[in-house]
């Protein structure tokens, strides 16, 4: 399976259970990971590789520095992966905040 295909059934998967995907190309950062990913109380990082592919080194540089500053960063290679992560369905808050009428 290509990167991209990898990428595309990852970033579905986890919006269809209610987390936020931010693609991250051309962030103005090199070797930054693919996706940021957010949840309720809860965001992380993904980068996608093929079971093949290698991180180069500014993104292993790139993982480690996000990991040291407390972020979980985890590079996926397949759907598998991705399930293992024990990622639960978020649940949807459509209450309104009080500072929404600032808005």
């Amino acid at each position: 399976m290509k990167e991209s295909t990898l990428q595309s059934l990852c970033v579905k998967h986890l919006r269809q259970h209610g987390y936020k995907v931010i693609r991250l190309m051309n962030a103005g950062e090199r070797g930054i990971p693919d996706v940021l990913v957010i949840g309720l109380n809860d965001l992380f990082f993904i980068e996608f590789k093929t079971p093949k592919g290698r991180l180069s080194k500014i993104q292993r540089y790139q993982i480690k520095d996000l990991r040291e500053r407390g972020y979980k960063t985890y590079v996926i290679r397949s759907l598998e992966d991705l399930s293992n992560l024990s990622l639960g369905k978020q649940k949807q808050n459509n209450r309104k905040q009080p500072s929404d009428n600032n808005i």
